[in-house]
């Protein structure tokens, strides 16, 4: 097995599967990623996005490991792992810093920062992200990066998602009991995102929302900053028990059904086009299929995707998000890929320009099979690692995540509370 130094992997946990891609990093400097195994499995031990069953979950998140671990023949002890909670909130806050005329630097930036998880953050709280959506000095705003200026007063508004400590130690615990150790966990919405998001449309203001297995995910991106987000738990396993039960079918057979022959949009062919199903308990021979209207299996999909929509609609209203902010709807995730979403999901969203991300961003080296928009969240991590490669880039998730050593943390101390002579 090789050394892991110069490999990144991303596990992501959802309620439907598990899976892991492991990346090696270009020689050249070049921040360019080669993916170099994969993993995936079913997984056990979630419903909707929380944990039911630890042992389950860390027995999912094991195997899925091993089989990239042997595809890429490197044997890892670190991993960047998915938040896929539903239980979380995202908040802005703005705050103030007083600069006494003096020039602003790095170490500015990250005490606003401090002070704003200070003045609103409660202890029991765990910051997952934390953006900086716009500073302002001396009352102008609309700055991007204010080092270099000088003022009198420094203020900053912050989009921070939090969870609690405890759902944290829950996630941390079924990876340490893989033997593995959490290099960083990133909120779902925010890496399904950045794998399926344009740069246009992240620039102009754009809304992502991925309809997975147990949860659908919303993030929100405004001049290229992630603005909010929301996980509900709803999605389209969901769609599949509805089949299942209104149709008397199994879970597998409801599935496959959904996948082959569900649309939202109903046509004037669907009376005459049958289906067959196979039914859970058949009499007599040949009695264990039923055939039925592709307009019956319609009018059970397309309630609870509007159930979903109206929900997604109802957090985007109650954010501080203005409508006029985001002028695209990016979907993705397994049950985008129905007939007709496109134009559901338009209707909802008041007509917005909406497009279906088919397929995430891609890496050398990956599979077929994992190009999909089933993995744009797992795509999104190996990305959002790429991007937190740039060390430099005050405006990525490390300028204010990082951990600072006791040394800088002594000398900083005494710069902010000492007066000169």
């Amino acid at each position: 097995m090789k050394k892991n130094e110069n490999f990144i992997t991303v596990v992501d946990v959802g309620s439907s599967k598990v899976c892991c891609l492991i990346a090696e990093r270009s020689q050249d400097n070049s921040q360019e990623l080669e993916i170099k195994g994969i993993g995936l499995h079913r997984s056990d031990g979630i419903k909707n996005g929380s944990i039911v069953d630890m042992e389950k979950v860390e027995r999912s998140i094991r195997q899925t490991v091993q089989t990239a671990e042997k595809m890429a023949k490197v044997t890892i002890e670190n991993i960047i792992v998915n938040f896929f909670e539903s239980r979380y909130e995202s908040h802005r806050f703005k705050t103030a810093l007083n600069i006494n005329g003096s020039e602003i630097g790095h170490q500015d930036l990250k005490k606003i920062w401090h002070n704003c998880i200070k003045e609103n953050i409660a202890e029991d709280r765990k910051v997952l992200h934390t953006t900086p959506i716009n500073y302002s000095v001396d009352g102008k705003s609309g700055i991007s990066d204010p080092r270099g200026m000088y003022g009198k007063k420094l203020e900053c508004m912050f989009h921070i998602v939090t969870t609690s400590q405890q759902i944290i130690s829950n996630l941390k615990s079924c990876i340490n009991r893989c033997h593995l150790e959490v290099g960083q966990i990133v909120l779902s919405p925010y890496a399904s995102g950045i794998a399926c998001i344009k740069p246009d449309e992240k620039k102009l203001g754009v809304t992502c929302i991925d309809i997975g297995g147990g949860t659908t995910s919303v993030a929100t991106f405004v001049n290229e900053k992630f603005v909010f987000a929301k996980t509900l738990p709803i999605g389209g396993e969901n769609i599949t028990k509805d089949i299942a039960s209104g149709l008397s079918t199994s879970i597998s057979d409801a599935e496959r059904i959904k996948t082959t022959h569900g649309s939202v949009i109903p046509t004037s062919l669907d009376e005459n086009e049958s289906i067959d199903v196979p039914l859970l308990v058949g009499d007599e021979e040949g009695s264990d299929i039923h055939r039925i209207p592709r307009s019956f299996l319609n009018g059970i999909i397309r309630p609870r995707l509007e159930e979903i929509l109206s929900h997604v609609r109802d957090s985007l209203e109650n954010s501080a998000i203005k409508k006029e902010n985001y002028q695209f709807i990016v979907a993705t995730g397994g049950a985008s890929q129905m007939t007709g979403i496109r134009e559901l999901i338009s209707q909802f969203m008041e007509n917005k320009q909406t497009r279906i991300a088919t397929q995430p961003k891609r890496f050398k080296g990956e599979a077929e099979a994992t190009t999909g928009s089933s993995f744009a969240t797992v795509k999104g991590l190996l990305e959002h690692a790429r991007i937190e490669s740039s060390k430099d880039d005050f405006r990525s998730y490390n300028f204010m995540m990082n951990k600072t050593n006791l040394a800088h943390k002594i000398i900083t101390w005494f710069k902010d509370n000492l007066n000169p002579l």
